[in-house]
Protein backbone atom coordinates (compact mmCIF):
# COMPACT_ATOMS: atom_id res chain seq x y z
CA UNK A 1 0.00 0.00 0.00
CA UNK A 2 1.45 3.49 -0.73
CA UNK A 3 0.28 6.77 -0.31
CA UNK A 4 2.65 9.35 -2.10
CA UNK A 5 0.83 12.38 -1.87
CA UNK A 6 0.56 12.09 1.96
CA UNK A 7 4.10 13.46 3.27
CA UNK A 8 2.32 16.95 1.15
CA UNK A 9 0.60 17.46 3.89
CA UNK A 10 2.55 17.57 7.00
CA UNK A 11 6.34 17.21 8.49
CA UNK A 12 5.86 13.67 9.21
CA UNK A 13 8.72 12.98 11.66
CA UNK A 14 8.42 16.18 13.84
CA UNK A 15 5.11 15.47 14.04
CA UNK A 16 5.10 11.88 14.61
CA UNK A 17 7.77 12.60 17.07
CA UNK A 18 5.69 15.41 19.11
CA UNK A 19 2.34 13.02 18.89
CA UNK A 20 4.39 10.56 20.15
CA UNK A 21 5.57 11.97 23.02
CA UNK A 22 2.56 13.56 24.19
CA UNK A 23 0.82 10.45 23.76
CA UNK A 24 3.41 8.64 26.43
CA UNK A 25 2.87 11.68 28.67
CA UNK A 26 -0.49 10.60 28.84
CA UNK A 27 -0.41 7.03 29.14
CA UNK A 28 2.46 7.90 32.16
CA UNK A 29 -0.33 10.70 34.00
CA UNK A 30 1.65 13.83 33.06
CA UNK A 31 -0.69 15.05 31.07
CA UNK A 32 -4.56 14.99 31.77
CA UNK A 33 -6.87 14.91 28.61
CA UNK A 34 -9.34 17.65 28.79
CA UNK A 35 -13.06 16.15 28.48
CA UNK A 36 -14.31 14.99 25.57
CA UNK A 37 -16.78 18.02 25.69
CA UNK A 38 -14.43 20.26 26.11
CA UNK A 39 -11.92 18.55 23.13
CA UNK A 40 -15.18 18.61 20.72
CA UNK A 41 -15.51 22.04 21.26
CA UNK A 42 -11.90 23.02 20.88
CA UNK A 43 -11.97 20.79 17.66
CA UNK A 44 -15.24 22.86 16.54
CA UNK A 45 -13.98 26.23 17.72
CA UNK A 46 -10.81 25.56 15.59
CA UNK A 47 -12.84 24.30 12.84
CA UNK A 48 -15.04 27.69 12.96
CA UNK A 49 -11.80 29.85 13.19
CA UNK A 50 -10.46 28.23 10.07
CA UNK A 51 -13.10 28.57 8.03
CA UNK A 52 -13.31 32.34 8.64
CA UNK A 53 -9.96 33.02 8.19
CA UNK A 54 -10.81 34.32 4.73
CA UNK A 55 -7.53 32.74 2.83
CA UNK A 56 -9.21 31.08 0.96
CA UNK A 57 -9.33 27.97 2.93
CA UNK A 58 -12.54 25.95 2.34
CA UNK A 59 -13.69 22.47 3.97
CA UNK A 60 -12.04 20.24 2.26
CA UNK A 61 -8.77 21.54 3.18
CA UNK A 62 -9.95 22.48 6.69
CA UNK A 63 -7.64 19.72 8.28
CA UNK A 64 -4.38 21.18 6.49
CA UNK A 65 -1.73 22.09 8.97
CA UNK A 66 0.20 24.55 7.00
CA UNK A 67 2.03 27.35 9.17
CA UNK A 68 -0.23 26.24 12.13
CA UNK A 69 1.91 23.07 12.54
CA UNK A 70 5.08 24.07 14.18
CA UNK A 71 2.44 26.33 16.82
CA UNK A 72 0.52 22.59 17.41
CA UNK A 73 4.39 21.18 17.95
CA UNK A 74 4.65 23.75 20.50
CA UNK A 75 1.85 23.14 22.28
CA UNK A 76 2.24 19.47 22.51
CA UNK A 77 5.55 20.08 23.52
CA UNK A 78 4.38 22.70 26.63
CA UNK A 79 1.61 20.29 27.44
CA UNK A 80 3.88 17.70 28.04
CA UNK A 81 7.01 19.15 29.09
CA UNK A 82 9.32 18.48 26.11
CA UNK A 83 10.95 20.39 23.91
CA UNK A 84 9.14 19.52 20.38
CA UNK A 85 12.14 20.34 17.78
CA UNK A 86 15.41 22.15 16.80
CA UNK A 87 15.19 25.36 14.95
CA UNK A 88 17.30 23.27 12.27
CA UNK A 89 14.32 20.88 11.88
CA UNK A 90 12.10 23.45 10.99
CA UNK A 91 14.65 25.28 8.60
CA UNK A 92 14.82 21.43 6.83
CA UNK A 93 11.19 21.10 6.75
CA UNK A 94 10.37 24.68 5.24
CA UNK A 95 13.33 24.23 2.73
CA UNK A 96 12.00 21.07 1.62
CA UNK A 97 8.46 22.17 0.94
CA UNK A 98 9.69 25.10 -0.97
CA UNK A 99 11.88 22.82 -2.91
CA UNK A 100 9.25 20.57 -3.70
CA UNK A 101 6.96 23.88 -4.39
CA UNK A 102 9.44 25.50 -6.60
CA UNK A 103 11.53 23.33 -8.21
CA UNK A 104 9.19 20.04 -9.04
CA UNK A 105 11.46 19.30 -11.72
CA UNK A 106 14.60 19.47 -9.88
CA UNK A 107 14.24 19.07 -5.79
CA UNK A 108 14.92 15.89 -5.94
CA UNK A 109 18.89 16.50 -6.47
CA UNK A 110 18.82 18.84 -4.38
CA UNK A 111 20.81 18.13 -0.91
CA UNK A 112 19.88 19.40 2.55
CA UNK A 113 21.90 19.12 5.27
CA UNK A 114 21.77 19.53 9.37
CA UNK A 115 25.02 21.85 10.66
CA UNK A 116 23.81 21.95 14.21
CA UNK A 117 20.74 22.59 16.05
CA UNK A 118 19.97 25.79 14.29
CA UNK A 119 21.58 25.89 11.11
CA UNK A 120 21.08 23.64 7.99
CA UNK A 121 22.96 23.54 4.21
CA UNK A 122 21.16 23.90 1.32
CA UNK A 123 23.10 22.91 -2.02
CA UNK A 124 20.80 22.88 -5.44
CA UNK A 125 22.77 20.65 -7.81
CA UNK A 126 21.78 21.04 -11.83
CA UNK A 127 20.80 18.52 -13.93
CA UNK A 128 23.61 16.94 -16.52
Amino acid sequence: MAFPLLLTLITITPTLDCQLKYYKAVLEGTVKLPSTEEMVKNMEDDYRERMSEGDGLNRLVAHGMGEKLWGYLEELGGEAGFEPYEPATRKLSEAAFRAVRTDTATFKNDILQRVDSENILHIKQSVS
